[in-house]
């Protein structure tokens, strides 16, 4: 049971982590790379969110 949490855990990072770098090299244009970088995290951990409002042009 704790193998498939860590596993899940490991899907949502990894699927964040690229959601965050697309979200920020994308959807973030008037940001200096310091803003970008200090975005990463929220935008890796917040990704479900962010991808839905971003396709609903809301963003």
């Amino acid at each position: 049971m704790a193998e498939w949490i860590a596993f899940l855990l490991m899907v949502y990072g990894g699927a964040g982590l690229l959601f965050g770098l697309l979200f920020v090299s994308r959807a973030i244009h008037s940001g200096t790379l310091g803003f970008r970088i200090i975005i990463l995290p929220a935008a890796a951990a917040l990704w479900p969110l962010l991808a839905m409002r971003w396709a609903a042009g809301r963003l």
